[in-house]
């Protein structure tokens, strides 16, 4: 009976110390995914006085840079927790570019928490819970030097400002963000909060980010498009009685449900921001994207509800039903916000015969050769 009482006390301090802390109430050992494969090699970053070795696979090491290298693309991994493969498709699209030779990529990988017993992995090596790597959630905080947490994204500035050191990589000139899936929610998110692509800009680095195919995204502003005709206005009940008229009984939102109230919050809405995005003021990060290089790549034939991974979820269903009109309502958003001028910046390009698939996005001619390469045959 002892034993039990404390057990729940302990539940208990973890669960409130994580409401405390801004972020999301999970129970990391709910997951029983692990990482495929593991990277071997290791960046090291630190938060605070505390250093982290953060998994990657690479086409050479950051620590030594690369001296004709112009462009470096960074790779995030989706939701299979698949570094290695997204690094190896990459890598094979540079080889298609006949510059390769000037190309560097690079895979960061978030590991999640039964990781550590399935890859052996050090003490100083954080991880995730599932999916919160994803849109900048920080790292679990455990014992030793995970006692520490890190933010996904913070990981992802540390990684962009090795660029800044011109001993290493002197002509380096673009730096591309790209990931499809979970891994495009994590650029969507990132290129919207990140506080260091101005600061990338005066190093002389151009940062853009290329968005593909993910299940949902960082709405601006609290308006979502109706599922009657598509206009933008804030959602209410009867928004939601018109969602369900278009699911089947099983797949029914309640109004009253916490997603469903709570559908503007981060990291689908800019309320209720957790610690990395919470750095900045909303009305800055709203100023400062629309500026910034996006490119959402949606594949023509991602368009299935049963897709895998498609989040279903009241706060997404909001946003479309399916991958192909999340991915078109988001662009009306962007438009609703910022005018047609958004288009001097970003592009919307739906890929033509590509469902959801990483390694078909990152060599499509129209998709990431186009847009992660700027090669064009």
């Amino acid at each position: 009976m002892i034993r039990k009482i404390v057990l729940l006390m302990l539940v208990t301090l973890f669960i409130s110390s994580t409401v405390l802390l801004g972020t999301p109430v999970s129970l990391f050992a709910e997951s029983e995914k692990t990482s495929p494969q593991m990277c071997e090699k290791r960046i090291n970053v630190r938060e605070g006085s505390q250093h982290f070795a953060i998994p990657y696979c690479r086409s050479r090491a950051l620590s030594d840079g690369h001296s004709t290298a112009t462009r470096a693309v960074i790779v995030i991994q989706s939701s299979s927790l698949n570094a290695g493969d997204c690094y190896k498709w990459m890598w094979e699209a540079a080889g298609r570019t006949n510059n390769q030779s000037n190309i560097v990529v690079y895979a960061p990988q978030f590991p999640v928490f039964k990781d550590i017993a399935a890859h052996n992995l050090a003490d100083n090596v954080p991880v995730w819970e599932d999916g919160e790597w994803a849109v900048g959630g920080d790292s679990l905080k455990l014992t030793g030097a995970r006692a520490t947490q890190i933010s996904s994204f913070e990981v992802m500035d540390q990684l962009i400002k090795a660029f800044y050191d011109r001993q290493k990589f002197p002509r380096l000139q673009h730096v591309v963000v790209a990931g499809q899936s979970a891994g495009g929610q994590f650029v969507n998110r990132y290129a919207i909060t990140n506080g260091i692509h101005e600061e990338a800009a005066g190093k002389g680095l151009r940062v853009r980010y290329v968005v593909m195919n993910p299940s949902h995204y960082l709405y601006l502003d609290n308006k979502r498009p109706s599922p009657v005709d598509a206009t933008l206005r804030v959602p209410n009940a009867v928004t939601i009685f018109a969602l369900n008229n278009y699911l089947p009984a099983a797949e029914h939102h309640d109004a009253n449900s916490g997603d469903c109230k709570n559908y503007n919050h981060y990291p689908k809405g800019l309320e209720d921001l957790w610690k990395y995005p919470a750095r900045r003021a909303t009305t800055t990060m709203k100023t400062s994207y629309k500026t910034r290089d996006v490119r959402y790549l949606i594949g023509a034939l991602d368009r299935e509800r049963n897709a895998e991974g498609l989040s279903k979820k009241c706060s997404s269903d909001l946003q479309g039903f399916v991958r192909l009109t999340r991915a078109n309502l988001y662009w009306k958003h962007l438009k609703d916000i910022y005018t047609n001028d958004i288009s001097r910046y970003q592009k919307i390009v739906i890929v033509p015969g590509i469902g959801h698939g990483s390694e078909n996005m990152f060599k499509h001619p129209k998709g990431g050769m186009e847009h992660i390469f700027d090669y064009v045959p």
